[in-house]
């Protein structure tokens, strides 16, 4: 008795239907879920402390009309994120509060658990009641489990704080769809091989912000073999276990980086240097990646995928051909950015030296040959690369007339000894160089094989390891070690050989992601019977596993 309440009531749909736009995003495993009805939650009140907030969630539709709609799985849910804790990375919290703050929906995928009722009946109220902290702003996500189900809601929002709840929308969001695939299987990330070695050859889209505002995008990475089953759903009158799908474990780890490429906006992105932003959130299904864009900016977006394994030296699993091709959803709050998919036009020019064997921690020399003098400065790649297991350092020194050049781009500092060597020059003007790859003295030794690669933006070029010495052992021959020569071969061949180069094609726009559907039907007495015992067997097992401890 005397207690002080604050409320609110809100009505919305999922729409699924052509004639409006698609809020039927469906669950968290959807790369859809976006898509959904989203508010924002914000207390009012000065006295920040611990306050109690009741969401309740109810159907607006007779039995009937939701049988007909839903007589697949038509369960109603909600989730409950908190802002300030969705993501680790600072930066994207204050993004994420940029993008509620002009009451765009929030494309998130976050490593903290929200909260939430599992499922509910699609006739029967969802009623949940939790504390959470005033001072911090909560977003709250209603869904269904399965994309394009159509239904109406009542959603009531009640605290013992005064609050606002704001209905947020995706209408702010320009959404273009790209499909594409990868033309070589998924590589293996360990700690001991990053993936930025793989970077290269995956597909890349240039984004060009021309405009003299900033720019937030949104961009959504998934299987087209998981959006189309999961889509599919809505068509379908079997248990989900029924359904024909893929082991989660036999997809790959998606990932995306994004690069400042504003000095090279034509090539694709080769470089060591450190990403613009990353997915911070590596998944199976989908991840999302966002970004402000500066004004007058090119940005190439990366989308790979890997096998992440702690063991270096773990097997690497095959890529089935379904993970080949994936779906791109990209957002922009501005609908005038240029996207244009790098093309096998502008690829870099490739060249690497005969690979040898290290039998000790002796200097290696070597001459870097230009095919064309160039009277202006030209950007040149060179990558130093040894087996991941061994655990060897080396550092690279090049020498134009006897002084020292210095990397404009290099993950180390200094004369730094390093396991992994990616350094970008600036050369100009003479045809040669001279190299030296050193060791560090407490470097394993024994039988290893050493691959250095280059890469030029704008002329061909030759490395040879220069005579003068004892040592012999050089080409793939020389290799002795059945797991060494596999090791050679794989990175001779990727990502700077012309056998898989990425081509237009293999990145395209999508003339409309994820269709509208018409949820039109006509009337079947036996179907629908079928559906209700079939949500009725869904229903006793959502149940029976939140009964579980």
């Amino acid at each position: 008795a005397g207690m002080k309440y604050w409320g609110q009531v809100n009505q919305g749909s999922w729409a699924a239907s052509a004639s409006a736009m698609v809020t039927a995003g469906g669950g968290l495993d959807c790369s859809t879920f976006w898509m959904n009805p989203m508010y924002l939650i914000r207390f009012t009140e000065e006295e920040k402390k611990s306050t109690a907030m009741a969401l309740t969630l109810s159907s607006l539709e007779s039995l009937s009309d939701a049988d007909r709609k839903m007589k697949k799985t038509a369960f109603m849910c909600f989730r409950l994120f908190n802002l300030s804790s969705i993501s680790k990375d600072a930066s994207e919290r204050q993004l994420n509060d940029e993008i509620v703050k002009h009451g765009q929906n929030l494309p998130t995928r976050s490593s903290k658990q929200a909260v939430g009722p599992k499922v509910c009946y699609e006739q029967e109220t969802s009623f949940y009641v939790n504390e959470v902290d005033n001072k911090d702003d909560h977003l709250l996500v209603v869904y269904t489990l399965d994309p394009l189900q159509e239904k109406k809601f009542a959603l009531s929002v009640f605290s013992d704080s005064a609050l606002e709840v704001t209905p947020l929308s995706r209408d702010g969001w320009q959404m273009r769809s790209f499909l594409g695939q990868w033309r070589s299987p998924a590589p293996a990330q360990s700690y001991g091989n990053p993936l930025d070695m793989f970077w290269h050859g995956f597909p890349q889209l240039m984004i060009t912000n021309s405009s003299t505002s900033e720019v937030t995008i949104s961009c959504i990475l998934s299987y087209q073999a998981q959006d189309e089953r999961k889509t599919a759903k809505h068509k379908m009158n079997e248990m989900p276990q029924e359904v024909a799908a893929q082991p989660e474990d036999s997809f790959p780890f998606l990932e995306m980086e994004l690069f400042d490429a504003s000095a090279q906006p034509l090539h694709r992105y080769v470089g060591f240097g450190k990403p613009k932003v990353q997915t911070l959130v590596l998944c199976r299904d989908w991840v999302v990646l966002k970004a402000q864009l500066p004004p007058q900016s090119a940005h190439s977006l990366v989308l790979g995928r890997s096998w992440f394994q702690n063991d270096g030296g773990a097997k690497t699993p095959e890529t089935p051909a379904y993970a080949q091709d994936f779906r791109l959803q990209l957002l922009a709050d501005y609908g005038d950015l240029d996207l244009q998919p790098i093309s096998a036009g502008f690829e870099w020019h490739r060249f690497a030296a005969t690979p040898v064997l290290v039998r000790d921690h002796r200097p290696w020399h070597m001459k870097l040959q230009l095919k064309t003098a160039c009277a202006q400065k030209q950007h040149v790649h060179l990558l130093l690369r040894i087996p991941d297991q061994v655990k060897a350092f080396m550092r690279l020194k090049v020498l134009k007339d006897g002084q020292d050049v210095s990397p404009v781009v290099s993950q180390g500092k200094g004369d730094a000894f390093l396991p992994l060597i990616h350094n970008e020059y600036e050369l100009e003007g003479s045809l040669e160089f001279d190299m030296t790859v050193e060791f560090h003295p407490q470097s394993e030794t024994g039988a290893f094989p050493l691959l250095v690669q280059g890469l030029s933006r704008s002329c061909d070029g030759e490395l040879h390891f220069l005579a003068g010495d004892d040592r012999k052992d050089v080409g793939l021959e020389m290799m002795k070690d059945a797991t060494m020569q596999k090791w050679l071969e794989q990175v001779s061949a990727e990502p700077f050989s012309k056998r898989n180069p990425q081509i237009s094609s293999d990145l395209q726009l999508e003339p409309q992601a994820f269709p509208a559907c018409s949820q039109t039907e006509s009337a079947d007495d036996e179907l629908i019977t079928v559906s209700k015992a079939y949500l009725q067997r869904l229903f006793n097992l959502a149940k029976a596993q939140e009964a579980k401890p």
